[in-house]
């Protein structure tokens, strides 16, 4: 598995009735969270978000296929709103 330094919040997760842990949290940066954690932490976070090698399609079901749009929504500096 390639660690990713982006995860979503694991204090947000839901715990489905099977006992399933669905990690629906907000977005956050593992890496500055660990290292604030333990400062001599080398951990390399070389990807983005987490990624999986899958040796054996075969012991791989997907359950869900879910699509994310992002919108980026450029707000006004505070500056321009206080002094213009």
């Amino acid at each position: 598995m390639g660690v990713g330094y982006n995860a979503p919040n694991p204090k947000q997760n839901v715990i489905l009735a099977n006992g399933a842990e669905v990690p629906c949290g907000s977005e956050i940066d593992i890496q500055t969270k660990q290292k604030r954690k333990n400062p001599k932490d080398e951990t390399v976070y070389r990807f983005r978000y987490n990624e999986y090698v899958v040796y054996k399609p075969e012991q791989v079901r997907i359950r869900y296929v879910v699509q994310v749009n992002s919108i980026v929504i450029k707000l006004p500096r505070l500056n321009d709103l206080l002094f213009s």
